[in-house]
C-alpha cells in the first residue's frame, strides 16, 4: 500500500525508531467517534465542489496550478450539475457495498460513515471533529496519548491530470497547526481494482502519537470526485479515537511500520494497517 504523506512544522530526527505504543480505553474528548449511535451526531459536515482544471461555475476559472487540492475546492456552494449527497452512516448488518465484499469485517463495531459516493459530478464532502486530550487519554503512566482511526477508499481512476483526478485527503491538526496528512489520488500504485469497471479500493489505520493532555486536535477527511465531473470516489470512517482497536477479526493484516519523530515515542508515530 503506497501512502502520501505530508508532515508540517517538524524536522524529522537521524534515528526512526520503531515503536507501538499502547492507549488507554478513551476517546479524547471525541463525540461518536466510531458512529455507534448511528447518527452524525459531534461532526461537522461541509459541501461544494471541486473547480477543476477548466472551471465549472461562472466567475470560477478553475484550479490555478495549486498542488494542494484542498485549494481548489468552492466550499458551501454546490455546482449546476447535482447536489453533493450527504454523508450516512451504514450499519453492518444487511449492507453491501457494490466494489469492496468484505466491507463489514472492516467495521469497528456495528457502524461506520459513509462520505461521497461513485456518481460524479465534481462534488466534494468533508467530515470534521475537534476533541480534546485529557489525563484519561494516558495509562500505565504514559506521558502521552495516542489517536488512531481506521479508512476505506473506493475510487475511479479516469486517467486524467493528477489534480483532476479523484482524490481524498485526512487531516489532523493539532493546537490548530498541521500534524499529520495522508493524501490519496486514484492513479497511486498498490490500489487494487474491484470488478472489471475501473474502479479501485484500498484500507488502512493511521496511528498518531506524542498528543499532550490538554492538546486540541481536529480531525477531517475530505473526499473528492474528479475535476471533470465524470467519475466518483468514496471514503468510510471509523474508529476514531484514542484506543488502539486491533485489525477487525478475519481481515488479512499486511504488516505494520512505525515512524517516530523524537526519542522515547516522544514525537509522532504512524502505524498502518492493510485492512482488505
Amino acid at each position: 500500500m503506497r501512502i502520501n504523506k505530508t508532515l508540517v512544522g517538524r524536522a524529522i530526527p537521524p534515528t526512526l525508531v520503531a515503536c507501538l505504543c499502547v492507549a488507554g480505553n478513551a476517546f479524547g474528548g471525541f463525540v461518536n467517534g466510531g458512529f455507534e449511535d448511528g447518527t452524525l451526531n459531534g461532526w461537522t459536515v461541509q459541501q461544494g465542489f471541486d473547480e477543476g482544471a477548466s472551471g465549472l461555475l461562472s466567475g470560477h476559472s478553475g484550479n490555478v496550478g495549486n498542488t494542494d487540492p484542498l485549494q481548489n475546492v468552492v466550499w458551501g456552494q454546490q455546482n449546476y450539475y447535482s447536489t453533493a449527497p450527504a454523508p450516512v452512516v451504514v450499519n453492518k448488518s444487511g449492507y453491501s457495498d457494490p466494489y469492496v465484499a468484505n466491507i463489514q469485517s472492516m467495521f469497528i463495531g456495528n457502524d461506520m460513515v459513509k462520505i461521497n459516493d461513485i456518481g460524479g459530478n465534481c462534488h466534494v464532502t468533508q467530515i470534521s471533529q475537534t476533541g480534546l486530550i485529557n489525563a484519561g487519554d494516558m495509562t500505565g503512566g504514559a506521558t502521552f496519548a495516542d489517536l488512531y482511526l481506521n479508512w476505506v477508499g473506493v475510487m475511479e481512476n479516469p486517467g486524467h491530470p493528477h489534480l483532476d483526478d479523484p482524490w481524498f485527503i485526512i487531516d489532523v491538526m493539532k493546537n490548530g497547526t498541521l500534524f499529520y496528512e495522508e493524501r490519496h489520488f486514484s492513479e497511486e500504485a498498490g490500489w487494487t481494482q474491484v470488478g472489471a469497471t475501473g474502479v479501485f479500493e484500498n484500507s488502512g489505520q493511521v496511528h498518531l502519537t506524542g498528543l499532550l493532555a490538554g492538546d486540541s486536535v481536529t480531525v477531517e477527511m475530505t473526499v473528492s470526485d474528479c475535476g471533470q465531473g465524470g467519475h466518483g470516489a468514496y471514503a468510510y470512517l471509523d474508529g476514531l479515537g484514542t484506543s488502539y482497536i486491533p485489525t477487525p477479526t478475519g481481515v488479512p493484516d499486511a504488516g505494520s511500520t512505525g515512524l517516530l519523530l523524537g526519542a522515547a515515542c516522544a514525537g509522532i508515530s504512524l502505524l498502518r494497517r492493510k485492512l482488505s
